[in-house]
């Protein structure tokens, strides 16, 4: 869609979303976020409310909106599109949007409410396996923490593998596999462990791995010792 006709459907929603802007909340968020939209300050629970209340009309042109100026207004369409069913057609919608996302808080969106993998985990697998050989930095991190969040233990051999020979392309991506490893050492102890120890993985990533598992107050201080030891020097 051209850009002009993006920014007159943006404008649209806008409307709805500036009585809800806060400035001192948008200039902490911008800090956070990091990212190239503008930012309004609008509370997530808000741009959930506001998504919910849409006409079928106004779904459609959200939608179908490619380009965006705003974080919330595009974090509107995250939300939408991961209310789609059936989810075969969800996924189909995330295959063109995924490639579009320019910050974290835009990609985690879609994890976190795509909860509905877990019932539909071959399909997701498929999904997955088809962004692989993509090497966008959220689309990698979108991978792994799907895996983490909803579909391990399921094929947890393959998917230590995809870890081991990718190179990572990105602080966001990076980030995201050490936050899945810190993750699957609370859900899949054992094995993550074991992969730890090879040292096979990336350092940079291994040693954030161990920091953010040493931080969570879900695993043992025994465990927290053990993993000091597998840091890659």
């Amino acid at each position: 869609m051209k850009h002009n006709i993006c920014y007159t459907l943006e404008r649209d929603f806008l409307t709805k979303l500036l009585p809800f802007k806060n400035e001192k909340r948008a200039k902490f968020n911008a800090s956070l976020i990091k990212g190239d939209l503008k930012v309004l300050g609008v509370e997530t629970k808000c741009l959930r409310k506001i998504v919910n209340s849409l006409s079928e009309s106004e779904r459609k042109n959200l939608l179908s909106i490619s380009k965006f100026s705003y974080h919330e207004t595009e974090k509107m369409k995250a939300i939408l599109i991961n209310k789609i069913m059936p989810y075969s057609k969800r996924l189909d919608y995330l295959k063109d949007f995924l490639p579009t996302i320019r910050d974290w808080a835009i990609c985690d969106t879609c994890i976190s409410d795509n909860k509905e993998a877990k019932k539909h985990k071959e399909e997701t697998f498929r999904f997955l396996d088809a962004l692989k050989d993509r090497k966008e930095e959220f689309i990698e991190r979108y991978i792994v923490l799907m895996y983490a969040f909803y579909l391990a233990p399921d094929q947890l051999d393959e998917y230590f593998t995809y870890l081991v020979n990718t190179e990572f392309n990105g602080y966001y991506a990076k980030m995201g596999v050490a936050w899945a490893l810190s993750i699957l050492l609370i859900s899949e102890q054992d094995k993550t462990l074991t992969l730890l120890k090879e040292k096979k993985l990336d350092p940079w990533i291994q040693n954030k791995a161990i920091q953010k598992a040493r931080e969570s107050y879900r695993i043992s201080k025994e465990l927290k010792e053990v993993l000091l030891e597998l840091r890659i020097k």
